[in-house]
């Protein structure tokens, strides 16, 4: 009997694969559309091209994950940042319309940088007046976007 060879590069390995999955989902859903030719593209043309650019390269990290020599293990991660970075874009959502621009942006900086707001308050309050004056110049004022910045607004 053949014994299975461990797989060294996990990392690699499983990012190949998913390029693969996700490669092979853009070009099947690309044939929707009308190809076309390099000189005359289609709607279809850049996404089929690009999923075989991602099976290409997935391909070539699975094999590199596999080759490899020397043992890259997945390190455990804490869930925690997960769910703030997930509860921060969730609530930027919902409360930008209700409470304005200003508001959904420092609760959403508030949540991002929890665990920093505890150690650096004001680190993470400059970072939001940054964020804040960035968004509210570019997007309210040059772009010209129908935010509310503040819910009297």
């Amino acid at each position: 009997m053949h014994r299975i060879r461990q797989i060294n590069g996990v990392k690699e390995f499983y990012a190949g694969l998913i390029f693969i999955m996700i490669g092979i989902v853009a070009f099947v859903w690309a044939q929707e559309y009308e190809i076309g030719s390099a000189t005359q593209m289609g709607a279809g043309y850049f996404p089929s091209v690009l999923g075989i650019v991602l099976v290409g390269l997935g391909a070539m990290s699975v094999v590199h994950g596999y080759r490899l020599k020397i043992p890259d293990p997945i390190p455990k991660h804490k869930l925690e940042p997960l769910f703030l970075i997930l509860a921060s874009i969730i609530s930027f959502a919902l409360l930008i319309d209700r409470t304005g621009l200003i508001v959904a942006i420092f609760v959403s900086v508030f949540l991002a940088c929890f665990r920093r707001a505890l150690t650096n308050p004001i680190e993470v309050f400059l970072t939001f007046v940054a964020l804040a004056a960035f968004s509210a110049v570019v997007f309210v004022h040059l772009f010209g976007m129908i935010i509310p910045l503040f819910w009297w607004d």
